[in-house]
């Protein structure tokens, strides 16, 4: 235990010696990260937010926890089937209600 304490510690100190000793630009070039630019100016200067964009976004992300969530409770329904069915009721039910927003905004065909 000693022995992996004090070979950490020399190990830490190394690197940090080794960061001060060698110098920072030898490796890495500065324009690398820079921000890149083409040469033409953005001519667009109104910029408009697309909210129907931002819902679906928020849906898929709404689709994609619960299917985290309700993966593993599939699998807890094998020791108690009760507990699991009060559990995955709101997120079913959340799943139909935006599913049902989906199919009145047409955008499941």
């Amino acid at each position: 235990m000693l022995f992996s304490l004090i070979f950490i510690s020399l190990l830490i100190l190394t690197i940090m010696l080794l960061s001060f000793l060698i110098p920072y630009n030898s490796f890495f070039n500065t324009s690398f990260f820079s921000s890149f630019e083409c040469g033409l100016e953005n001519l667009n200067l109104k910029t408009t937010f697309s909210l129907r964009f931002f819902i679906l976004t928020l849906i898929f992300l709404l689709f994609d926890i619960e299917m985290v969530i309700l993966i593993p409770l599939s699998l807890m329904s094998f020791v108690s089937p009760f507990m699991a069915l009060l559990i995955s009721l709101p997120f079913i039910l959340s799943l139909n209600l935006t599913l049902k927003y989906e199919k009145d905004l047409q955008n499941l065909k």
